[in-house]
């Protein structure tokens, strides 16, 4: 099963922000209680994927329950009428 677009590219992105970007990510991977993103580099993915998809995540959803995995991330996007993400 091929991943979306709109997840091969964060995942792209994402791999840019580790220290291995060779990684094997998939969607479901845990980003940040796995500790492969800390704090700062989440602000990256989000900075990231408001400009991409031209939303505005509230703090609310800023939560590492909400952004842990590439699936969530893009769901929660997705929720907020982002452009060019599809499943």
């Amino acid at each position: 099963m091929t991943a979306p677009p709109a997840a091969d590219e964060l995942a792209a992105f994402i791999r840019t922000l580790l220290v291995d970007p060779e990684l094997a990510l998939s969607s479901t991977t845990p980003l940040i209680s796995s500790g492969l993103l800390d704090s700062y580099s989440l602000v990256e993915v989000i900075v990231h994927v408001e400009s991409r998809h031209g939303v505005k995540l509230p703090p609310s959803m800023r939560t590492k329950e909400r952004l842990d995995t590439i699936e969530r991330i893009l769901g929660a996007i997705e929720g907020l009428g982002a452009r060019t993400v599809s499943k």
